[in-house]
């Protein structure tokens, strides 16, 4: 299920990256990463320009309502995540 970013605090580009990891397993940007596998000091020290930068409360808002579990919340979690829908598609083809 994924909410409409009209409903959330985050730019449009961080509604797209997070939807593309949860439907492909799309690989994020650094920040995003950070965010996702529970390094928010990372995430928080992180010289970028990220969109979500000053956002960091509404992606995890956004995970906690709309992503799988298993999607994100450590590096081994999104490791698993990206394997398994990578098998997904393989096994499509």
């Amino acid at each position: 299920m994924k909410m409409h970013p009209k409903h959330t605090q985050l730019p449009m580009s961080t509604f797209m990256e997070l939807h593309n990891w949860i439907s492909d397993a799309v690989p994020t940007t650094a920040f995003i990463r950070c965010v996702l596998s529970n390094d928010l000091r990372g995430a928080v020290t992180m010289n970028t320009h990220h969109a979500a930068h000053n956002h960091i409360g509404a992606v995890v808002e956004y995970m906690v309502k709309y992503a799988p579990a298993k999607s994100w919340g450590s590096r081994r979690r999104m490791r698993e995540w990206s394997e398994r829908l990578q098998n997904r598609l393989w096994e499509h083809k």
